[in-house]
């Protein structure tokens, strides 16, 4: 897929993903999802897999539209998320700015990340280490309280 992506880092611990799908890409998955609806779509007045576009257009746009654009989300998220090497914590909040069936589609995906942690070097510090004796009175005490 080919994708124009710009990742943004908001704070150590969120990131923001640009996305841009190109319109030759929504389309031919627009096409696909309208091929498979066609086969086996049952509208009144039409033999199952003879109904004209238009009318599957007219009927079933916005359920098609909603299933492609959320098919193209989920998978340019992922293949962003493989290619950039992010390793998201959770669920991403996704806004899409421009979603046309013509056109194409683009998106932001806010995510929370791993933050990176340095860690000091620890080698040579100095901790003091506390020792509580234990007497035979500390022993008979214990156990007569059992």
């Amino acid at each position: 897929m080919s994708l124009k992506i710009d990742v943004a880092t908001i704070d150590p611990v969120r990131c923001r993903l640009a996305v841009e799908i190109p319109a030759e890409e929504v389309g031919a998955e627009s096409e696909k999802a309208y091929a498979q609806l066609a086969r086996g779509a049952r509208v009144p007045g039409f033999r199952q897999g003879r109904v004209p576009r238009r009318v599957l257009e007219r009927m079933f746009g916005d359920q098609v539209r909603a299933d492609v654009f959320a098919r193209l989300i989920q998978q340019s998220y992922a293949e962003v998320i493989a290619q950039h090497h992010i390793t998201p914590v959770g669920q991403p909040e996704i806004e899409t700015e421009d979603a046309e069936v013509p056109g194409g589609l683009r998106y932001r995906a806010t995510v929370e990340v791993k933050p990176d942690i340095v860690i000091e070097p620890y080698a040579g510090i100095e901790v003091e280490r506390l020792l509580a004796p234990v007497t035979d009175a500390n022993v008979a005490a214990f156990l007569a309280r059992l």
